[in-house]
C-alpha cells in the first residue's frame, strides 16, 4: 500500500511539473519525457528514457516539448491541456496490439494509440515494421510521421581491441525470460539439441544471457532453460541473467555472434547494441530487426504475419554460424559500420528538433 502511494504521489508531482513548467513551443527545443512519475524499469521506454536524459530539462525548469513513449500510458487529457498552452507533443511509436500477442483488451490500447498520435504534433515511428503494423491495426497514418530507427550509444558500446581468431565462436542469446518469451526459448531449445548432435557444436559456446521477470512462471521457466541447455550442450553454456547496466557492454564486447530471433520485434534495442560492440546478429525476417542489421548481418526467412510465430529452423541457423566463420573479420567490420549509421548522438538531435 505504501508503495502504491508513493507511486501515485510520484505520478501527481510530475504532472504538477509539466503544469507549471510548461512554455509555449516556438522553434528551439527544451524537452521532457513522460515517465508516469517513475524511473522507467522495462526494456526499450527505460533505455529511451536514460539516452534522453542529457538532453532533458531537470524538474522545476521549464520546456516547450514533451516526449511521450507510446508503451507508457500518458492521460490523454493531461496532453490536450498542454497542447492548449502551447507544448509540442512528441510521440515515439513503438509496436501495436493484436489478438494474438494481447488477447485482452487490444482494440481498447489500440484506440489509446490513435487518439495519442491524434494530439500529436510530430510521431516518430521506430522502423518500417512499426508504421505498417499502425496502419493495419490503428488506422491511417498521423500528421507530422516519419520512421526514425533507434539509436545507440557509440562511446558506451564498442567492440574490444582486436578481433577474435579462436576457432571457437561465442554465440549469443540475448532474450529476456518471461510468459512472451516462452515459445521462443522453447524452440532454442530444440535447436540445441539438434545442433548437440553436430560436428560444429565443439566450435560453439553459448551464453544466455536477459532479464527473469517477477512471476513464479517466469523463474520456472528459467529453470527450465538451464536444465534443457546443460543437457543439450553440457559445459559450453554460460548463464548470465538480470546483467547490470555497467556489466552489459563488457559482456557484448566478448560475443562474436548473436541470434535475436524474435517474432515481429519493432526496432530491438539488443541487435543494435550488439553491431556497436562488433558481433554478428542473425534475426528472423517478421519484424522492425531486419532493417537495423542491414548487410551487416544475416536475415533468416521466416513466415510473416500476426496471427502465429515463425522461427528459422536449426538447419537455416546452422548454415549462417558456417557462414559467419567463413569470413569472420568481414562480418565485424561490416557491423562496425552499420552501427555507425545509428549514432546515438543523431538520434536525439532527430528526436528533440
Amino acid at each position: 500500500m505504501i508503495a502504491y502511494l508513493k507511486k501515485v504521489g510520484a505520478g501527481l508531482a510530475e504532472l504538477l511539473d509539466l503544469w507549471l513548467t510548461a512554455e509555449r513551443f516556438q522553434g528551439a527545443s527544451s524537452v521532457k519525457v513522460y515517465s508516469q512519475g517513475a524511473r522507467l524499469r522495462f526494456g526499450g521506454p527505460e533505455t529511451k528514457k536514460n539516452q534522453l536524459k542529457g538532453r532533458e530539462a531537470p524538474r522545476g525548469q521549464v520546456y516547450n516539448t514533451l516526449i511521450v513513449l507510446s508503451a507508457v500510458r500518458a492521460p490523454l487529457w493531461v496532453l490536450w491541456i498542454l497542447k492548449v498552452k502551447g507544448v509540442r507533443i512528441v510521440v515515439n511509436q513503438n509496436g501495436v496490439y493484436f489478438p494474438r500477442w494481447w488477447p485482452r483488451g487490444w482494440r481498447a490500447r489500440n484506440r489509446y494509440l490513435k487518439r495519442l498520435n491524434a494530439l500529436a504534433d510530430r510521431t516518430v515511428f521506430q522502423s518500417a515494421f512499426a508504421w505498417e503494423s499502425y496502419r493495419q491495426w490503428v488506422g491511417s497514418s498521423p500528421r507530422g510521421s516519419e520512421i526514425c530507427h533507434n539509436g545507440v550509444d557509440l562511446k558506451r558500446f564498442h567492440p574490444r581491441d582486436l578481433a577474435s581468431h579462436s576457432d571457437i565462436v561465442r554465440v549469443l542469446v540475448f532474450l529476456d525470460v518471461h510468459a512472451h518469451s516462452r515459445e521462443l526459448w522453447r524452440h532454442l531449445i530444440q535447436v540445441w539439441i539438434a545442433i548437440a548432435q553436430k560436428p560444429i557444436a565443439q566450435r560453439l559456446s553459448w551464453r544466455l544471457m536477459g532479464r527473469i521477470g517477477d512471476e513464479p512462471i517466469d523463474v520456472d521457466l528459467a529453470r527450465e532453460i538451464e536444465q534443457s541447455a546443460g543437457d543439450a550442450l553440457g559445459e559450453r553454456v554460460e548463464y548470465c541473467w538480470n546483467p547490470g547496466g555497467n556489466e552489459l557492454p563488457l559482456k557484448l564486447r566478448e560475443m562474436d555472434l548473436a541470434l535475436h530471433l524474435v517474432h515481429n520485434d519493432v526496432c530491438p534495442n539488443k541487435v543494435l547494441e550488439c553491431v556497436a560492440s562488433g558481433v554478428h546478429v542473425i534475426v528472423g525476417s517478421a519484424g522492425g530487426a531486419r532493417e537495423l542489421i542491414g548487410e551487416a548481418g544475416q536475415v533468416l526467412d521466416v513466415a510473416a504475419g500476426y496471427d502465429s510465430v515463425s522461427y528459422p529452423d536449426s538447419e537455416a541457423i546452422l548454415r549462417a554460424i558456417e557462414i559467419y566463420e567463413e569470413a569472420r573479420d568481414v562480418w565485424r567490420t561490416k557491423a562496425l559500420l552499420r552501427a555507425k549509421e545509428f549514432d546515438l548522438e543523431r538520434w536525439l538531435e532527430r528526436m528533440v528538433r
